[in-house]
């Protein structure tokens, strides 16, 4: 399977850059010069993401781009008269025949009048092609109204919302920017209003400027907002859920004086989870080991996240900026009760309840980040540097009370410190018609972990994992005439090293050596945008899974990681296109040493479950596709999403293959309601089938639905909304993992169900000009 997709991978490519050449090579003729300027504000400053499009007299689509964070833009002509037209929301738009290769600086205006295609209220956008990345507009259209960030990002096609976090289909977890600036902390997309979103842009295949880990970027760009002055907005949401109140506040500053920005903002948040599991686990060593536990966890969590910052622009050429973000944690509990009826081949050996007490200490994780944009010639600049440094202290009490064996009370106590240093630099050339990028990426990261058992059921262990990663990186995007093509690949020297109590571990430390190429070759047919993709990424383990240490699960369990654990490696091959309202993607993925979780027996004992993660042996393939509508039918403006997910896997249990090959079916279905007076309402439903997903099979079909009511007043300036999340508790998550000797039946319930009430202010609301890109970017969700 895989030298077929390799075979298959090469004649795509070779296809790809054939046919690439032959069209370019064909139209040579007819491509005489590449069209250049910059576009700029009224102060002129410049003006980054302005549509710059290029069309024939008849006003037909040629080719189009986007201005970078310099304002420049280039385009090819053909020998044909051509018109140019540059657009940006709350600019008037300018309109021309190209009558020289080098347009110079482009000014455009403040007006209120609508874009050439621009959407009125009440209508989703259309989500086009530009580049790498699926760009939805926000500004304009029924997307600007649904409340934050959060809710913008959980409407974009392919986005799907799980537990507080994101996931782009068939991809993971994606990097998400604000303004090119790398948000650190995800409640920091709760703060940022819809309204201040101008675009929003999910790439499904990151080249090579971004980290070999990142396998989905999404990049939020807001609208710049005119003049000087202060300025300020609040929001505050309570979440009421069985008779139990959280708080989620925040306030921001902004204040604006000719080129100088200074920003400030202070967050706030107490909120509480619950969950409740059933759990059957087995274990076949040298007895049958069945556990049939109940398990009701709960815990508090109270966060203050602060943040000062200034933007300095010395021309429009060059800016500078710094951002200092740090998390204070400000302490947190839990409270887990956990009951145990243990069978030895199917008679009943222990019967134990264990509730446990845990605390989670105050601390300050340290973040900063500075950077420089800037332009000197036809040479963009972009220099990030990034510092943290934190850490966490933990502590469990278990107080087990057995019927049939010993009562005991277990004691751990967990400590956490980590160290980054991050710089990235990246430059940009326009270069034969398109832009060449080439740069490089250094981060030191310090983890270490320190776990304690004082009654010794586990064993205190130090451990301490650094590494160095050096990345060097290119990549050539260039428009054609029938579309776009880019090309890069990306280097990583990676040198990691492994310390245990003291002592310099020679055989867990490693290096590693890898190249990360890419292509992408983009098309226009009609009205059809395509897209075909090609990229190798890696997945490195989380930093705790590389550790030694044991921690203590209760009495017939531990979590243990795996110091040999190496970085997992895909290839993935994708299509995407695009049809008015309509969107497609499907990729091909193949793995290599995949992560996966497992599970043995302790070889002293016998009847412990000890829970870690490995390398699967073998190379396994993954198809997913999608596809998605949004279209406006009067004041109804529907967005709807489905998906397959199809993998071929094979695990070993009881020395027999099983086979996890099941489908997973993904459905969702959002509703938005547009009335008059400033009222909107939202239903929105979410299904994921049955089928498998690694190595868990998802045993029964999972449901949620959420609805909203939200009335704004006084010009959008007050802003009230109610939401239902999880409203009828369907949510429930089943399944079911095989592992060798071990397999485990979970039912897990979360208490997502709960009613929200947000209330928002906006005074002279302006968005901060930060342009900070950060570095070190996986290695903060490493750590």
């Amino acid at each position: 399977m895989n030298q077929l997709f390799n075979k298959m991978l090469f004649a795509t490519i070779f296809l790809s850059l054939s046919f690439a050449n032959f069209l370019v090579q064909a139209q040579t003729q007819n491509l005489p010069q590449t069209i250049k300027g910059r576009v700029v504000d009224e102060n002129n400053l410049p003006l980054a993401y302005a549509n710059v499009v290029l069309l024939k007299v008849d006003s037909t689509y040629v080719i189009g781009t986007v201005t970078d964070t310099s304002g420049l833009f280039s385009l090819d002509l053909t020998n044909e008269p051509d018109l140019l037209r540059i657009s940006f929301v709350g600019y008037d738009t300018k309109c021309g025949i190209v009558e020289s290769a080098d347009l110079g600086t482009i000014q455009l205006q403040p007006g209120s009048q609508i874009l050439c295609g621009a959407l009125t209220k009440g209508q989703l956008p259309k989500t086009e092609l530009r580049d790498d990345a699926f760009v939805t507009p926000i500004k304009g259209c029924v997307l600007s109204k649904v409340g934050s960030a959060n809710d913008v990002l959980q409407r974009l096609p392919g986005v799907i919302r799980k537990n507080g976090t994101f996931e782009v289909f068939g991809k993971g977890t994606p990097l998400i920017y604000i303004n090119g600036r790398m948000v650190r902390d995800n409640t920091e997309l709760k703060h940022l209003n819809s309204e201040e979103i101008l675009e929003a842009e999910v790439i499904t295949n990151p080249g090579a400027r971004y980290d070999a880990n990142v396998k989905a970027v999404i990049r939020i760009n807001t609208i710049k907002k005119q003049g000087d002055g202060f300025s300020f907005d609040l929001r505050s949401s309570t979440y009421i859920h069985h008779g139990k109140l959280d708080w989620v506040e925040q306030i921001n500053f902004n204040y604006r004086y000719n080129n100088l920005d200074i920003f400030a903002s202070l967050g706030y948040s107490k909120t509480a989870l619950d969950s409740f599991s059933e759990i059957t686990q087995s274990l076949q060593s040298e007895n049958l080991l069945e556990l049939q536990k109940k398990l009701t966890y709960s815990n508090k969590v109270r966060t203050m996240t602060p943040i000062l910052g200034f933007n300095y622009q010395f021309n429009p050429n060059h800016s500078i900026g710094f951002r200092y973000y740090p998390y204070a944690f400000l302490g947190g509990t839990s409270m887990l009760d956990l009951h145990i009826r243990t069978y030895l081949d199917g008679t009943l050996d222990d019967n134990v309840k264990i509730p446990a007490d845990g605390k989670s200490f105050a601390g300050v994780t340290q973040r900063a980040n500075v950077y420089y944009n800037g332009t000197i010639g036809e040479l963009n600049i972009d220099f990030n540097a990034d510092v943290q440094s934190g850490g966490a202290l933990d502590s469990i009490v278990f107080k087990e009370q057995s019927e049939m064996k010993e009562s005991r009370d277990v004691h751990t106590i967990n400590g956490m410190a980590n160290r980054l240093m991050a710089s990235k630099l990246v430059l940009t050339y326009p270069l034969f018609g398109g832009n060449l990028s080439a740069g490089s990426e250094y981060t030191w990261t310090e983890y270490e972990e320190d776990y304690r058992n004082p009654e010794k059921l586990v064993p205190t262990i130090d451990n301490i994992l650094s590494e160095h990663n050096v990345a060097a990186f290119a990549e050539y995007s260039r428009p054609l005439p029938f579309g776009s093509f880019s090309a890069g690949v990306r280097y990583e020297h990676v040198d990691f090293s492994f310390e245990e109590n003291g002592k310099y571990d020679e055989e867990r430390s490693c290096k590693y050596n890898h190249f990360f190429p890419h292509a992408s070759l983009s098309a226009v047919a009609g009205p059809v945008q395509l897209q075909l993709s090609y990229i190798a990424k890696a997945r490195r383990p989380l930093y705790h899974q590389l550790t030694n240490i044991s921690s203590y699960l209760g009495r017939y369990g531990i979590s243990k990681g795996n110091s040999t654990l190496k970085p997992q490696i895909s290839q993935d091959l994708s299509f995407s296109a695009v049809w008015n309202f309509m969107q497609l993607s499907a990729s091909y993925q193949v793995f290599k040493d995949a992560i996966i979780n497992a599970a043995t027996a302790q070889p002293d004992l016998p009847n412990i479950i000890v829970l870690r993660p490995i390398n699967y042996g073998k190379n396994f393939p993954m198809i997913n596709a999608r596809v998605s509508a949004t279209p406006t039918i009067g004041v109804w403006t529907p967005r709807i999403s489905l998906g397959v997910h199809k993998q071929w896997l094979t695990l070993s249990y009881l020395g027999e293959a099983v086979e996890l090959t099941k489908p997973v079916l993904l459905f969702a279905l959002g509703n938005t309601f547009t009335f008059p007076k400033g009222f909107m309402l939202n239903v929105d439903y979410n299904f994921q089938g049955k089928g498998h997903i690694l190595v868990f099979e998802m045993v029964k079909p999972m449901h949620q639905l959420d609805i909203s009511l939200r009335k704004s007043f006084f010009n959008d300036a007050l802003i009230v909304e109610l939401r239902g999340i999880d409203l009828f508790a369907l949510r429930e998550e089943n399944t079911h993992l095989y592992s060798g000797v071990y397999q485990i039946l979970e039912s897990k319930r979360l208490d997502a169900n709960e009613f929200v009430i947000t209330i928002r202010y906006n005074f002279n609301s302006a968005k901060s000009k930060y342009k900070g890109a950060g570095a070190g970017e996986r290695e903060r969700n490493r750590l």
